[in-house]
């Protein structure tokens, strides 16, 4: 049975779309509309079907398609309406693209919740007027340029959730000064978005575990995540992480690992290093070198050279050997930086 057929249809931008307007809908003014895009997925939701088919981003690798349940759909939809307390009555923003998981659970969320969608078209500027909305996914890179930019359209006692990549140090700061409650998901396509938060209003931003969800830690601190109703199986990632009570910290992926003359550096603990110098999007990754087997590498975008003779790094080998300034990184159309896509192509260059 699909669990979505017992609702009524969805809210989207002050209309409501009953199940028998979503099965109408055949205008063709709208075939190519962002609008379009959610009503389509909608439909799906609530049509017969048992499975729905996702795709990664191919942020870390090649893109793949994943099938789930709508039932594992809802469980997950459920679980953050009952997190986030959003339920009939509220409204909750999206500008985010409906290829990928994110944008389709934030529809799956407003139909389970039977809340109002304010959609607009997605955009690393997305406020394009004053609205208000109770709750709103937005990636870094969009939240940054709305408190850059936008910071008088955005209603200061909504809740905000970052996905999709880290937080800079630089946007922490920011978001330490604003009145709004800030959390940072973590979770991917295979677990059909976060199944842990991290409150970056909290001193500690320790990732703790949504109901549900287990984790264990094998010998080289690498996790595994299981959620009872969505993936039922262990599943293994790369990510290493610390245990905490209720949860861990990430420390970093085990593939993104530099081994340089013997010494194995995690880029993000690096990058957390350098965000106190750096305020412009950068990154590091290990280039082959005859010497030291890879030696660490500094990718700027822009023309910006940072100064780093005074930085202070955690330890004497974390300081990059070279740095690379790039007109323009190679980004997936949610804003994600692909690192390696990026520096095969100056490799080629």
């Amino acid at each position: 049975m699909n669990p979505f057929s017992k609702y009524p249809g969805i809210h989207i931008n002050g209309r409501f779309y009953s199940q028998s307007d979503l099965k109408a809908i055949e205008n063709p003014a709208e075939k190519q509309s962002f609008l379009n895009d959610i009503l389509s997925f909608a439909s799906s939701l609530l049509s017969d079907s048992s499975h729905m088919v996702f795709r990664t981003s191919g942020s870390t690798g090649k893109p793949k398609e994943i099938s789930f349940s709508k039932e594992a759909i809802h469980k997950s939809a459920k679980s953050t309406n009952e997190y986030f307390h959003l339920k009939k009555g509220k409204k909750a923003f999206l500008s985010l693209p409906l290829e990928y998981v994110a944008g389709k659970m934030m529809v799956a969320r407003a139909i389970a919740g039977e809340y109002e969608l304010v959609a607009v078209e997605p955009s690393l500027y997305p406020i394009e007027s004053k609205s208000y909305f109770h709750f709103a996914p937005f990636t870094p890179h969009q939240f940054e340029n709305i408190l850059d930019e936008q910071l008088d359209l955005l209603p200061e006692d909504s809740t905000i959730l970052l996905g999709g990549s880290s937080v800079s140090e630089s946007l922490k700061q920011k978001i330490r000064q604003i009145p709004n409650s800030v959390y940072l998901g973590f979770g991917m396509t295979e677990t059909l978005t976060h199944f842990a938060l991290a409150n970056l209003k909290s001193p500690s931003q320790t990732f703790e575990l949504m109901p549900g969800a287990e984790i264990k830690i094998n010998e080289h601190s690498t996790l595994s995540i299981r959620r009872f109703g969505i993936n039922d199986s262990w599943l293994e990632t790369t990510d290493v992480v610390e245990p905490v009570r209720k949860g861990f910290i990430w420390k970093g992926r085990k593939d993104n690992v530099i081994n340089s003359g013997g010494v194995k550096l995690h880029p993000e603990e690096i990058e957390h290093d350098l965000a106190k110098y750096i305020n412009y999007p950068f990154f590091v990754y290990g280039i082959e070198d005859d010497a030291l087997g890879e030696k660490l590498v500094l990718f700027v975008e822009g023309e910006h050279n940072p100064n780093l003779s005074d930085a202070n790094f955690s330890n004497k080998f974390s300081k990059p050997k070279q740095i690379v300034l790039l007109e323009a990184f190679k980004r997936t159309e949610s804003g994600k930086i692909r690192r390696q896509a990026t520096v095969q192509t100056w490799l080629q260059t």
